[in-house]
């Protein structure tokens, strides 16, 4: 075994879905295509308004206004424009954070449009936000009031406060978002009220408590919202931020303290971001100038700002010295600390990896992200892939502390021999992302130190987006290592991070072939492909059902198998019946004992003189 540890950088660089963002709008009464300079200020910069700090952007807000559909459905033109924005910033290599609002009225009349019809404009923009997940960042609420802020309107509040209706009101357009957007996409409510009543109802209060960590990116609606506050460090509530809307209640100081406390909590697992509005110091001060701007940044988790708003806030970071700390620091910011490696191996065998990774940044990834080692044979180019996401989920990459990848890998039993660099890939596990160096995270790293003190070479590989860990694994036939134990990683010919029914399908049959379709059996065993490739068996060769392990334990029949690869599009389910009549299948008897990316394990406790299991399949 060998150790090698890695350098850390200074370096500012644009990664995906952090850092400061510019912000572009388009009316549908006047379209204005997205800018045509993301690529260039993602690797160079964009400079401030007052040009006094540049910053790398890989972030834009895209607003939309539907200012002329107030009372009509969205027209097929606007929807191909929306369109058309979203191809240029994946063209572009950047992300959106996507909100809609009807207009900036802060007087009334406010020209707003019904719960009804904001609730049917969410219906014909589900496909667009759908087939766009992969380059959306995160959506804020929006809809309602000036700027989709949520405030100035006479239907989500009563004369600036809400009643019980107006909380079951927003509660519903959040609903109609979160139903609209993929389970994998988080949505950014403009106050921390407005997730608790969502959570807990109208009558929650203002010290309701944030969710608990096992709920966390369990994708419920209450684990899919952020906050984006708007009004950054302008006063003791950020201009209501953190006030209590309740009607003819008030906001005390108790309720500004448990709403910050709440936001603080909550971010931890959850998008946070937004723009400051008015100079307030010193609070809006750097900490070295006597203020609070990066150190609540830090507690409250930000990923993301705007550069272009309020300028002068900003302004004041760069005079007070901190701009430098908070360009690199919003977000997440990886470092790879060290790793411990096995230099050679046979084909077959199990070989460990360990990892040591830090998170200086002030959040963690909020969306997911693909982990995975790459082995690259050195003289024919040859990769295989180990999906180290499998086991280990970046999201959870907290601030502060290192995070260990402690694991085994599985080599393919038909390893070509040869030298194999160690390389290690953080891609976007979109398929249509992955690969695209923009959309990869880059470490905060220079360069691999051998135990010995000596550099090794760089680590960052910027012509593929991977870095480079500075270690080979040999693979010949005379290596000693521990026989598999089961449960390992495997080592793959493709990557699992981007593994679904279509890519499976692509891999094993001819394009367009019935035998790829999910019901097929080509190979005549009796299992349909959905079920080989949930299990992670060949489709065109017959398996003899070993893979399924049941037994019968304490007056309990269990079940036990091994997911296949990947297969985050798969959607397992098992059902129990006594005596295997047609009404008699249910799924309140069954406990799911595991159900992670790599095992699926249930019991079945109901069972009398007999009992059965099915399992059954379904693609998301």
């Amino acid at each position: 075994m060998v150790t090698n540890f890695y350098t850390i950088s200074d370096d500012d660089f644009a990664n995906p879905e952090r850092g400061f963002y510019i912000q572009a709008d388009s009316y549908a009464s006047a379209p204005s295509p997205v800018p045509s300079n993301l690529a260039a200020i993602r690797l160079n910069g964009n400079n401030s308004p007052g040009n006094t700090y540049t910053a790398k952007i890989s972030l834009l807000l895209r607003l939309f206004y539907l200012d002329t559909f107030v009372n009509s459905p969205i027209s097929s033109n606007f929807l191909n424009s929306i369109q058309a924005d979203f191809d240029s910033i994946r063209a572009q290599g950047a992300k959106a954070i996507v909100r809609f609002a009807y207009n900036q009225d802060q007087t009334r009349p406010f020209a707003e449009p019904t719960k009804a019809r904001i609730l049917s404009h969410i219906q014909q923009l589900a496909p667009l936000l759908k087939k766009n997940s992969d380059v959306t960042a995160v959506m804020q609420e929006g809809f309602i009031g000036a700027w989709g802020e949520g405030y100035f309107t006479d239907i989500f509040y009563t004369n600036g406060q809400a009643r019980t209706q107006n909380w079951i009101d927003r509660a519903d357009v959040l609903d109609g978002l979160l139903s609209a957007l993929p389970m994998e996409r988080m949505i950014q409510v403009r106050t921390p009220q407005i997730k608790q009543k969502y959570v807990y109802g109208p009558t929650a209060a203002t010290g309701s408590a944030p969710i608990s960590s096992t709920e966390a990116f369990t994708g419920s609606g209450a684990a899919r919202i952020g906050f984006h506050n708007d009004c950054y460090l302008a006063d003791s509530t950020d201009e209501g931020t953190f006030s209590d809307y309740d009607f003819g209640v008030g906001t005390s100081p108790q309720d500004i303290a448990n709403l910050r406390n709440y936001l603080a909590q909550e971010t931890r697992c959850a998008p946070m971001g937004g723009e400051t509005c008015a100079v307030n110091p010193p609070t809006d001060d750097c900490a070295q100038a006597g203020g609070n701007a990066d150190t609540d940044m830090a507690r409250s988790h930000y990923s993301f700002l705007n550069q272009g708003y309020n300028a002068a806030v900003n302004d004041n970071w760069v005079q007070g010295g901190c701009i430098e700390y908070i360009k690199r620091r919003l977000g997440y910011r990886l470092e790879l600390i060290s790793g411990i490696f096995r230099t050679e191996a046979q084909p077959g065998q199990a070989i460990p990896l360990t990892l040591t990774m830090e998170n200086t940044g002030f959040a963690s990834p909020f969306n997911p992200r693909g982990i995975e080692l790459i082995l690259r044979n050195a003289g024919t180019g040859q990769k295989f892939f180990a999906a180290l996401s499998r086991d280990t989920d970046a999201r959870r990459w907290l601030p502060g502390t290192n995070h260990v990848i402690n694991t085994q890998l599985l080599l393919p039993p038909d390893m070509p021999p040869g030298d194999y660099e160690l390389l290690l890939n953080l891609p976007d596990p979109a398929p249509s992302l992955y690969g695209s160096i923009p959309y990869s995270i880059r470490l905060a790293n220079s360069n691999a130190v051998s135990s010995a003190n000596a550099v090794l070479g760089d680590v960052w590989e910027a012509s593929t987006g991977y870095h480079d860990l500075r270690q080979t694994l040999t693979i010949n036939g005379t290596a000693t290592n521990a026989p598999p134990s089961g449960g390992e990683i495997p080592v793959l010919a493709f990557s699992a991070v981007i593994e679904t029914y279509d890519t499976w399908r692509a891999r094993n049959f001819p394009p367009n072939s019935p035998a790829g379709s999910p019901d097929a059996d080509p190979d005549g065993d009796g299992r349909v492909n959905l079920l080989e490739y949930a299990v992670g068996t060949n489709p065109n060769s017959p398996d003899s059902g070993s893979e399924f392990n049941i037994s019968f334990q304490n007056a309990a029949l269990l079940l036990s198998f091994q997911k296949g690869p990947g297969c985050s599009d798969v959607n397992y389910e098992v059902e129990s019946s006594p005596d295997l009549s047609p009404g008699s299948w249910s799924t309140s008897s069954v406990t799911i004992a595991q159900n992670d990316a790599a095992t699926f394990r249930v019991s079945y406790t109901g069972m009398a003189a007999s009992g059965f299991l099915r399992l059954k399949l379904g693609l998301k």
